[in-house]
């Protein structure tokens, strides 16, 4: 089928002529509109059509666009195979049987991109591989609806979600019991910090190396915080740990982002992120 542009019509008159409650003709022929909704200007349509006691659920599906200041459409059902995939999944459910093997492939392939637009959830903070040459991977910077924005390599991208591969899962290595080979999740890892009964000093650098855990004999003095973070100190505010510091002036120094950190203390990145290297005192209090 081609291009309809009724006089004058617009959007709203397009959808409201394709999507009828219901339509009786003559023949006893009836047409209804069961459910429908627009993804950009892309019309889905659950419609069941037929004579009375003899009707079939069937999916519409119809292209809109303006042209010299009308709207217009082209429509076409499932049994044609249109490239077009981001149907609600509740409507394949609820229609009748595919027709032929066009509407069976169609809808095949409307599940598989359903299921994955369902895993791809990426958040602010993670690390996720691209279906790119020339970016491998982003850190997630920004999400809000269908808009993806991530970081390699100090450069923003905006991120189309049909190139997202997979999630990578932050790992820290254990130096604390002294073994390589071991390897704990973010919150194993916090947990293992937390069972640490020993005076100890955490030093968390942005670049993506291990934590360097030290025991130590006695608190470090201002002069010794501030040449470990940089600056001068300035605590950070967390649900786990008593003691963290940062330097205060590290986004103003253009510090890169301390991801590690910022997930290990869980910090919302709604609204921070730390940056620059990040120090955590574990079992030093004040000395008298």
């Amino acid at each position: 089928m081609g291009w309809t542009f009724p006089y004058g019509a617009t959007r709203s008159d397009i959808i409201s002529q394709l999507t009828p409650k219901e339509r009786l003709y003559e023949s006893g022929h009836i047409f209804r509109t069961l459910r429908h909704c627009c993804k950009g200007n892309v019309l889905y349509a659950l419609h069941e059509s037929g004579r009375a006691g003899e009707t079939r659920k069937w999916i519409g599906v119809y292209l809109m666009q303006k042209h010299d200041g009308r709207w217009g459409y082209k429509d076409m059902e499932e049994s044609m195979h249109p490239y077009y995939y981001n149907c609600p999944v509740s409507y394949l459910d609820d229609a009748d049987e595919p027709v032929n093997d066009s509407a069976s492939k169609w809808r095949e392939e409307v599940r598989r991109q359903a299921a994955e637009r369902k895993r791809k959830k990426p958040k602010v903070g993670e690390r996720w591989s691209l279906k790119s040459k020339s970016v491998p991977e982003v850190r997630i910077t920004y999400v809000r609806g269908q808009s993806v924005r991530g970081v390699y390599q100090d450069l923003t991208y905006r991120v189309p979600r049909k190139i997202l591969g997979e999630k990578i899962e932050e790992k820290m290595k254990d130096e604390c019991e002294g073994d390589d080979d071991m390897v704990y999740s973010i919150s194993g890892y916090r947990k293992m910090l937390m069972g640490i009964t020993e005076p100890t000093v955490v030093v968390i650098t942005p670049d993506g190396e291990a934590p360097k855990v030290s025991k130590v004999d006695k608190k470090p003095d201002l002069d010794e915080l501030q040449e470990l973070t940089g600056g001068y100190i300035q605590i950070v505010p967390n649900k786990w740990f008593d003691e963290v510091y940062c330097d205060e002036e590290g986004k103003l120094k253009g510090y890169a982002p301390n991801w590690a950190a910022t997930k290990l203390l869980e910090i919302d990145t709604s609204f921070d992120v730390l940056v620059g290297t990040i120090v955590i005192l574990l079992n030093l209090p004040d000395e008298e």
